[in-house]
């Protein structure tokens, strides 16, 4: 992240150096990230799925009957 304006949120691609590409995205809407991901690098949008999934949280009681 490259700078923060309220809930916009401007980034860096670090897969497109030295070329500066800047992506902007709205806190709860990552869509022009993907997008980005997706058309310009579409070998690693595995990778950035699984990085960008929402983790499951272990139950507390998992041991309990």
């Amino acid at each position: 992240m490259v700078e923060r304006k309220t809930d916009l949120f401007y980034f860096k691609c670090l897969l497109c150096l030295p070329k500066n590409n800047i992506i902007s995205s709205f806190k709860n809407s990552p869509s022009n990230l993907k997008k980005h991901v997706e058309r310009k690098h579409a070998s690693v949008v595995d990778r950035y799925d699984a990085l960008t999934a929402p983790r499951k949280r272990k139950a507390k009681n998992q041991d309990a009957p």
